[in-house]
């Protein structure tokens, strides 16, 4: 693609019917919050093994200039690392949990209102599943 394909000339360009929309979408976007509902940071029975990294994740923030992100873990919730990686972060930083169901997954999110209480719901779930083939019944 030629200069003629910057944003900032498509941007510009009053006169191109193709702009004018392009320039209406683009501000609409910049509008719109990057969210990121499905990070996992502590291995379990459903994931292969990974070693977890506050700066990669710091540095996969900053990049891609995300808004909020939700911690959800495969049947397990870690209070005490989602307090570090919160106070670690300048974005909004959720709560959460994926659970492992008969058919698929689900993600639960809470929002930072009672995180004790979040804990101990997260927790009845991890009581649930022992083994890799354990799910929670839909």
């Amino acid at each position: 693609m030629g200069e003629d394909w910057k944003i900032e000339n498509l941007l510009s360009c009053n006169n191109l019917r193709v702009g004018c929309k392009f320039k209406q979408t683009f501000r609409l976007l910049k509008s719109m919050k990057k969210v990121d509902l499905h990070l996992h940071t502590v291995p379990s029975l459903s994931d292969s093994q990974f070693d977890f990294s506050l700066e990669k994740l710091k540095e996969y923030v900053t990049t891609t200039e995300i808004d909020c992100i939700a911690i959800t873990n495969h049947n397990l919730f870690d209070k005490s690392q989602f307090e570090t990686i919160t106070s670690s972060l300048s974005i909004n930083v959720l709560p959460g949990i994926e659970i492992d169901l008969e058919g698929g997954h689900i993600l639960l999110i809470s929002d930072n209102k009672d995180l004790d209480e979040c804990s101990d719901l997260c927790d009845l779930v991890t009581a649930e599943i022992k083994t890799i083939i354990d799910t929670v019944l839909t």
